[in-house]
């Protein structure tokens, strides 16, 4: 297992990397070239304005533009991309109680009909979740539950689950403490943002990577073993 790194299109992503892969995050405007250690992340980035109403038309228009932006990885050699409702973005907005006062199951009507219409069109679809925002009122860990086993129920096998929202700093980036001698290893980790995979690990049977701010990467390597994660990724 190696630390896998998030990177923001277009940086020096071309680099060429031989022991980790690179999450490459980029708008659906944006399609980077096929390079084999290379995985698209597909961000629709959330308006700066008040959102539009979020209903059937705009839920149409949202998965053809995904739909678009996939074909064009498909034509380009990619197998594999990663629909992105995490990071504070669009999907990650519409999912949250914080903007969107609708039942779970339908906060997450959108993200699933993404999902089902780019696996038709790509080989290995994978889904990045904020599986809880650690905020007031925000999109808690129950939520992320459901959201993560309805998808599995779909046909998912690799979810990459983060946490926090930059609406909330002082959790957004948990910061690393000192481990007291009578803690256990994992409750007292200087990699706290493990914590939230948990929740996947344990209620579903997914392949569970975890994207955070890495304090320690021999130990967050060794940890994410011992916890029976699939990888690690270093949020940039």
């Amino acid at each position: 297992m190696n630390v896998h790194i998030e990177k923001i299109y277009s940086s020096n992503a071309s680099e060429t990397q031989t022991e980790h892969n690179i999450f490459l995050r980029h708008s659906l405007e944006e399609t980077p070239d096929y390079a084999p250690h290379i995985v698209p992340m597909l961000f629709a980035q959330a308006p700066a304005h008040s959102p539009k109403r979020w209903d059937a038309d705009f839920f149409s228009v949202l998965t053809q533009q995904h739909v678009d932006t996939a074909s064009n990885l498909k034509e380009k050699g990619f197998k594999t991309c990663v629909l992105a409702a995490d990071n504070d973005g669009l999907l990650h907005k519409i999912l949250s109680p914080r903007f969107n006062t609708n039942s779970i199951s339908e906060r997450m009507e959108l993200i699933c009909l993404i999902y089902q219409a780019l696996k038709i069109i790509l080989d290995d679809v994978w889904v990045a979740l904020t599986m809880e925002e650690l905020a007031p009122g925000g999109f808690d860990a129950s939520d992320g539950v459901l959201v993560a086993q309805k998808l599995e129920s779909l046909g998912l096998k690799n979810i990459i689950v983060s946490s926090g929202t930059r609406d909330f700093l002082p959790l957004f980036d948990r910061r690393a403490t000192q481990k007291k001698s009578s803690e256990e290893e994992f409750l007292g980790s200087r990699e706290p943002y493990l914590a939230s995979s948990l929740w996947a690990l344990e209620h579903t049977n997914l392949r569970v990577w975890s994207l955070g701010f890495i304090h320690d990467p021999e130990h967050a390597l060794a940890l994410a073993q011992e916890l029976g994660l699939a990888g690690i990724i270093a949020k940039q």
